[in-house]
């Protein structure tokens, strides 16, 4: 839909929207009376939709009365973007497969051992171990916000790709034994100590040259150890041209329509 001049989603019970920004030629756009909430969606969806509202064509924040209520609405102990941010966490990580998912959803309670896995400090969320949980797909905080998280424990699990937007407070970040084989937005953490991504599927010439180089500043971490699991590259099979030379003819076929 890259040529899309004008949508019309108004008068539903929308709460959130995947792939709009892309969507460069829109021009007119309604969503008025709908169920978005800013504590849940992401800010650069949220920056996307105010310029419509800046331009008099749209107030995506008049909400239906239909909507339902937010589940974080309820949470009494931590602020609801951050309820909003372990839900998004919840919802796109496979979390009704967890090993333990303990009050995830379901306790209006967050702090104190209420949610399984989560730490809290002066009602903000601190820290998060979701170690050996069973956790898969791409992680990233993809609404709301965990603006105090400090320490955050991803080992053990079939994670295939990491983003680290809005996690720029980290001091702490565990990603070893997974399947990752892409990171993003990871160099902006600049408060971060401690890093661990042994045993995944990084391969040093599938990596942007500054990732690879921001991650070799850690002496305690040795992110080139491969995951005995981890799917075989096609441009390690290619046996004249160096495995970079290929790798960066395959980005170019996957970013520019090869198929």
């Amino acid at each position: 839909m890259n040529r899309l001049y004008e949508l019309h989603l108004d008068n539903n019970l929308l709460s959130n929207l995947q792939g709009v920004t892309n969507i460069r030629s829109l021009y007119y756009l309604y969503t008025g009376n709908n169920c978005f909430h800013p504590t849940s969606l992401s800010a650069s969806l949220i920056t996307w939709l105010n310029q419509y509202g800046v331009w008099g064509k749209d107030d995506w924040t008049t909400l239906n009365t239909s909507c339902p209520v937010s589940f974080c609405s309820t949470v009494t102990d931590v602020p609801e973007t951050e309820c909003e941010a372990l839900m998004g966490i919840y919802e796109n990580n496979g979390g009704v497969n967890w090993s333990n998912n303990t009050g995830w959803g379901t306790s209006t309670t967050v702090c104190g051992g209420s949610w399984s896995g989560v730490t809290c400090s002066n009602n903000h969320i601190v820290s998060l171990d979701l170690s050996s949980q069973n956790v898969t797909g791409t992680f990233g905080i993809t609404r709301g916000n965990l603006g105090s998280l400090l320490s955050l424990n991803l080992s053990n699990n079939r994670i295939v790709s990491f983003d680290g937007t809005n996690l720029n407070t980290l001091t702490s970040l565990s990603l070893d034994n997974n399947l990752i084989n892409s990171i993003q937005d990871i160099t902006a953490m600049t408060n971060l100590g401690s890093l661990h991504t042994t045993n995944n599927c990084l391969v040093p010439s599938e990596l942007d040259t500054s990732v690879s180089s921001w991650l070799g500043q850690y002496s305690n971490d040795s992110w080139g150890t491969l995951n005995a699991s981890c799917p075989v590259s096609f441009c390690s099979t290619v046996t004249d041209v160096p495995e970079a030379e290929c790798g960066a003819l395959m980005d170019i076929y996957n970013s520019n329509g090869g198929d």
